[in-house]
């Protein structure tokens, strides 16, 4: 994973794959949120900015591929003038969410 932890194992209930294309406006930043599920991404077009809770940070700009990190809280933002899209990869389970918003007051 980006932040250098070790991926999780894959879950032993019935299997569920999501592709998703994603676009996020130049300059938005994202909700704090984290994934229960192994997903990897490659941009296709602008620079995605991810922050962890801790303050780590990485950059990703178009071309480049990277694996998500699993159950643990980050953001993301579009820097630049160029918006961001997106393809995600998401390997899970069936009825276990590919994401899950958090609320900032109580990192629930």
């Amino acid at each position: 994973m980006w932040n250098g932890s070790v991926l999780p194992s894959y879950p032993k209930g019935q299997p569920n794959i999501k592709i998703l294309r994603i676009q996020v406006p130049s300059g938005v930043t994202l909700p704090w949120h984290y994934h229960p599920v192994i997903n990897a991404a490659v941009i296709l077009q602008g620079t995605l900015e991810l922050k962890l809770k801790d303050g780590t940070r990485k950059t990703y700009q178009q071309g480049d591929a990277l694996i998500e990190v699993v159950n643990t809280i980050h953001e993301g933002k579009a820097l630049g003038a160029t918006d961001v899209d997106l393809i995600v990869f998401y390997a899970g389970e069936k009825d276990v969410p590919t994401t899950v918003l958090i609320d900032p007051q109580n990192n629930q």
